[in-house]
């Protein structure tokens, strides 16, 4: 009995001396960005426990500022950067519309027009990737399918022959995300092909598989692919920005989805995406 009894006051012992290591490894499991306000009481005596709960508490605030720092400056980036490259490209539009635009100034505006758009591509990219990284907001059914039909109509894909196999495959994301995500596998298909070449897309299973003819690639490059401003067998070259892999991976992960690249036999790459249950 008396065992009984000893144990059972250990118990409820060890269970109150406990009680504060669950309430803080509770809040740590709950934790991500968009709770980061969320904070530990703090109560009872002035021990190592309290000491810890506002060790945590510290933490958090520290990292709450930083993820609030982060969005302000996505925020005014996405701003400031956008709006001389409209102006910009708006300027060189206007004076090459012009009635008494020379002809050299016709070519220089065809010149630019094209490194504007490639500025620009660089800048959405970027921020496309910042944001990504945050995870998503915005959690309804998108139809992966619907999304490879938009993307194939306003990509310019002559000289590619597209065989398109697009069953009916909702999957639950940011639509938004899932756009930009879908739009840079085919794009990139697309930009890193060859004369004549093909382009293999399929959606089935909560998966998206593109691949595409073009130069062989090892499984070595293939690992360096998905970093920013990396592009087919060298770094920052063309007319691409260099991010499209970096940007399908960011998106995957904020959607918990697996990306895989592999090697095609003969040439050229197949990506594949599969989305969770």
């Amino acid at each position: 009995m008396l065992t009984l009894l000893s144990g059972g006051l250990g118990w409820h012992v060890a269970g109150r001396v406990l009680r504060p290591v669950h309430t803080v490894s509770g809040t740590a499991r709950r934790l991500s960005e968009q709770n980061l306000h969320e904070r530990i009481p703090v109560s009872g005596p002035n021990d190592e426990m309290r000491e810890l709960a506002e060790t945590f508490n510290a933490m958090l605030a520290r990292l709450q500022r930083s993820f609030e720092a982060q969005s302000r400056f996505a925020a005014n980036a996405s701003h400031e950067l956008r709006g001389p490259l409209t102006t910009q490209r708006a300027l060189v539009e206007v004076a090459a519309g012009s009635p008494v635009a020379s002809e050299d100034l016709r070519e220089l505006a065809s010149a630019l027009l094209p490194v504007l758009g490639r500025q620009e591509r660089v800048v959405d990219g970027l921020l496309a990737l910042a944001w990504s990284e945050h995870g998503t907001t915005t959690i309804e059914e998108v139809r992966l399918d619907t999304l490879v039909r938009t993307s194939l109509d306003r990509l310019p894909t002559a000289g590619v022959e597209v065989t398109a196999d697009l069953t009916p495959t909702p999957v639950l994301g940011d639509p938004v995300l899932l756009d930009l995500l879908v739009d840079n596998v085919i794009r990139n298909a697309v930009r890193h092909n060859v004369p004549g070449g093909r382009l293999w897309i399929a959606t089935a299973d909560r998966t998206l598989t593109v691949a595409n003819t073009g130069r062989p690639v090892s499984a070595d490059r293939l690992a360096e692919l998905v970093e920013p401003f990396r592009r087919g067998t060298r770094d920052r070259v063309g007319d691409g920005a260099g991010l499209g892999l970096a940007i399908v991976t960011t998106v995957a992960a904020a959607h918990h989805a697996d990306v895989s690249l592999t090697p095609r036999e003969g040439g050229g790459i197949r990506v594949r995406v599969t989305f969770p249950t």
